[in-house]
């Protein structure tokens, strides 16, 4: 969930810091990617060039507030319904039923994954989202990738 609240939804850190505050982006999104090996968080962005170094440090300034700025009420009700949406999309189609059991197949996951997230979900606190983000959000653990003409 410190991803979700990172970057997970509309009204996330990144994109009410970046996109509303600061307008260097039309839409920032993170997601975690998991893998039978392990994991890892992206977060994809577009944003003129010349703005992409002040872009990453501020990516890497909203991780590092995530630790020390835990969400209030508000934001982590936020944060729960953009989980609970994300669980029962899962279950929108055929395909994407099938997906998810590929998914759960191919990576290992235990037939409990479904009702452990939504534990999750229900039970996760401002504070363990804080603690989280200061194990696992690191900066200087990033690595950026830009595509485009350098004008710096």
């Amino acid at each position: 969930m410190p991803v979700t609240a990172l970057g997970g939804y509309f009204g996330s850190r990144l994109s009410a810091n970046i996109r509303e505050r600061l307008g260097l982006t039309y839409g920032i999104h993170a997601s975690l990617l998991g893998y039978a090996e392990g994991g890892m968080m992206s977060i994809a962005t577009e944003c003129d060039n010349a703005n992409r170094d002040r872009v990453v440090d501020e990516i890497a300034a909203e991780m590092k507030r995530l630790a020390t700025d835990p969400p209030d009420e508000d934001e982590m009700e936020r944060i729960r319904m953009t989980e609970y949406s994300s669980l029962l999309d899962i279950m929108e189609t055929p395909f994407t039923v099938s997906d998810f059991y590929q998914s759960m197949h191919i990576n290992g996951l235990s037939p409990d994954y479904f009702s452990q997230r939504l534990l999750t979900a229900r039970t996760m606190t401002s504070r363990m989202i804080a603690e989280m983000a200061g194990k696992y959000l690191i900066p200087h653990l990033m690595n950026v990738a830009v595509a485009g003409k350098d004008y710096n």
